[in-house]
Order: C-alpha cells, then structure tokens, then sequence
C-alpha cells in the first residue's frame, strides 16, 4: 500500500459517526473528531485496524491505510492535509483535464479547480513526493460521458474522505513516442535512453528496441540483447506508485520508443465505484525501414477503499506493440482498453502484453521490428483483501 492513514496507532472498527463534532472538540469529543464523528480505540478489534463512532459497539474492522482524513506515503513523503477541502469535484459528461504537475482541473475550458499546492477552490493538491501528487476532495465523480485526460510530469493519487464514482473515462495511457503517461517513463529517441523502473534497450545501428516492462517483460527486438526488465519494478504491490516503462529506440535512436502508462492511485474513506473506464496503456512504438521502437509497458491502477464495486468496469494496464522494421514498417499500436493486445507494426513489430505474459519479440529477425511492452499492475485494497 502507498497511503497510510494517521490513526495507525488507534485500532479499531469503522462505524457510520452519528456524534456531530467540530475537529478538534475535545469536550463534545471525548474521543477524536473524525470527519464529524468520533473515534474511540476499540479493544475488541485486531491490531491494524480502527473504528470510528460514539460508543464501542459493532461495527467493521477497516484496514488503518484505508484513512479518510489525512494520508501520507509509507516511504516518508509529505502528508496531505485534508483540513479545508470541502468542495466535491463533479465532472459531467464532455472533455476534462486533469494536470497532475500544477493541480489544475478543468472542464470544456473552463476552471474546476485552479493551479497550485495546497487547498484550492475547496481541492487539496500536493506533491507528495518526487514525481507523485495527490488531489484530495470529499467526493469524485466521472459521469457518464465524460472523457478526463490526465496530463503532467507526475503519477496521480485521488483521495476522497467519502466515495469516487466513475462512470465516464479516466485516461492516462501514454501518448505518440516518446512521451509516456503521468508517471510513466519515456521512450528512448536519438541519443536519449527510454526511462522508467525497467526500460526497454536500444541497438547501436540498424535494429528492434526492446519493449518496457512493468509487471512482465518487455518483448526482445531484433538485434537488441537486452528487454526491459520487470524485477527493479513496483510490481505487484504498487509501491512506490510508478507507471510502465518507456521502450527502447531502434534504428539507432531514430524510431521512438513508446512511452509507459502512466499510474493512478484511488484512495476512499467509504467506496470506490468504477462503472466506466481507467485506461494506463503504454505507447506503440514507431516503424522506421531500419528499425523499429520498442513499445511501452503498461503503468498503474491501485484502488483502496473499505467498499470497490466494479459491475462494467475496464480497467487497462495493456503494454505497447513494438515498431515494425522493414520496409513498409508502420508504428505499433497502442496499449487498448479490453483483453486484446496490441499489434506490432506490420514489418516485423513485436505484439504488447495484455495480461501476465511478458511483451512479444520482434516476429522476424530480418525485418528488424521493435519489441512489445510488458503488462502494468491493476491491484485493489478491499475489506476482503487485495
């Protein structure tokens, strides 16, 4: 788990709080005020867990990461304050944006939440810790029909104290070689090496890039030695929040490799319900007649929270095709939103994972295509367990 919450040392049982507080209101609260509520040890509890209400009685053994008040990382990064945040970011049907390097929010041009760290329109943004930010609010919700394009330098935790509802579409797969999803790692192009927990490699000269990894492998291309490795990765428990990895160049650093998936991390007091889509896919690598890029690894999905409903829900985490090599070579494409992989670009591109299998190889050593990325990490956190 990357969250904790702040009353680890409590234990307990989470319980509706029917005691009305204000924070902090130690006379009303003989306990701790807790988003209105008070919050008692509860001796009849497991270490580990924690309960919230007046009076020790019945009640749920709730995991102490699952928190809905203040967070911070299990590796010492900064806390998110959740004092002030009172406004619940609703986005109905229509484009979005998401930008995970300022905090801003917007919807159809217009402002949602404005840039910068701190509480802002009633939203908390913070980074967290290097390349990792998190926005909190009482509430998210993606309607149906609404398409939200995360952008930025860095992976994206949403912190709700009550529920995330998601309906319409949460993107951050990676976009056209290089670039990866926030959070995810670059392609490698030119003289630049792909980046990322476990990049893919490139050949000196004519050749395949090797596809990224994340979870699983990336794909080997032609001529290159090395594929992208999945052991220096997060996998599988999601910490610390990283996306996939980029893929290597080919043909001498003049076809990119695809980006990685970027990473996301859901975090509710109450429940998470997904009806809709959370797409973190890595990028196709592109085709070029001597070689071809290495495609992206797939990045990141944590859910955790008491409740997860997940009736229609997609969640994607799907690796890159490699480029194709040879002389009609086309890109490979993109991580998709389902079972099916992604194809390599015609000429000798090496498919993309889509499940626990590692990335394709270039299909034929002499059309010199690029590796397929290795599958991302999908985990959810529930009462039930993971």
């Amino acid at each position: 788990m990357v969250l904790v919450g702040n009353l680890a040392a409590m234990g307990g049982c989470l319980r509706e709080p029917r005691h009305a507080c204000d924070d902090g209101d130690d006379l009303a609260c003989p306990g701790r005020c807790v988003l209105g509520g008070c919050a008692f040890a509860d001796p009849s509890c497991a270490a580990g867990v924690r309960w919230e209400d007046e009076a020790p009685e019945g009640g749920i053994c709730v995991p102490d990461h699952f928190g809905p008040f203040a967070y911070a990382l299990a590796n010492g990064g900064a806390a998110v304050d959740l004092a002030g945040i009172t406004a619940a970011v609703e986005l109905p049907a229509g484009r979005a944006t998401i930008d995970t390097t300022t905090g801003a929010i917007t919807r159809e041009g217009a402002t949602v939440r404005g840039p910068g760290q701190g509480v802002v329109d009633g939203v908390s943004f913070t980074i967290v810790a290097s390349g990792v930010a998190a926005l909190a609010s009482p509430r998210f919700v993606v309607a149906a029909g609404a398409d939200v394009r995360v952008i930025g330098d860095n992976a994206l935790i949403l912190i709700a104290t009550d529920e995330v509802d998601v309906a319409g579409t949460i993107d951050l797969g990676a976009t056209a070689p290089p670039f990866g999803g926030p959070g995810g790692g670059r392609g490698g192009v030119a003289s630049q090496p792909a980046t990322g927990c476990g990049p893919g490699s490139q050949p000196v000269g004519p050749g395949g890039g090797s596809g990224g990894a994340n979870a699983t492998w990336g794909g080997v291309g032609a001529v290159t030695v090395l594929p992208g490795d999945p052991t220096m990765c997060a996998s599988p428990l999601a910490e610390p929040l990283v996306g996939g990895s980029g893929g290597g160049a080919g043909n001498n650093g003049l076809a990119a490799g695809g980006g990685g998936g970027g990473a996301l991390q859901i975090s509710a007091g109450r429940a998470i319900r997904i009806h809709g889509v959370i797409d973190v896919g890595g990028g196709g690598g592109a085709g070029t007649a001597m070689g071809g890029g290495g495609g992206g690894a797939g990045g990141t999905i944590l859910l955790q929270a008491p409740l997860v409903e997940l009736a229609g829900a997609r969640l994607a985490a799907n690796g890159g095709g490699g480029g194709g090599g040879g002389a009609s070579a086309t890109a490979g494409a993109d991580g998709p939103v389902g079972t099916a992989t992604a194809s390599g670009g015609t000429s000798g591109g090496g498919a993309g994972s889509s499940s626990g299998t590692n990335g394709g190889n270039a299909t034929d050593a002499t059309q010199l295509g690029g590796g397929g990325g290795g599958a991302g990490v999908i985990r959810i956190e529930t009462l039930a367990g993971t």
